[in-house]
């Protein structure tokens, strides 16, 4: 019978640290990722300077709806 129950209070142990650790690792990422939009700008931008755009969708990490424009200076 304890010869059972050590794999089994083993298992118990490794699957409770796999869980911390997967708690911790989420702790430390940033809650936004990099280059979210967090606010509007209402200045108009020269259509010369813009080399592209991207939609920004509200998601988990992204609270607003935006389009990102690309201009020549970034």
């Amino acid at each position: 019978m304890a010869q059972m129950r050590a794999p089994v209070i083993v298992l118990l142990v490794l699957l409770a640290l796999g869980l911390f650790a997967t708690e911790t690792s989420a702790a430390k990422r940033p809650r936004r990722r990099r280059g979210c939009c967090e606010s509007y700008n209402l200045r108009k931008i020269p259509f010369a300077v813009i080399e592209g755009y991207t939609i920004q969708t509200i998601s988990e990490t992204c609270r607003i709806f935006a389009i990102i424009f690309h201009t020549k200076k970034g």
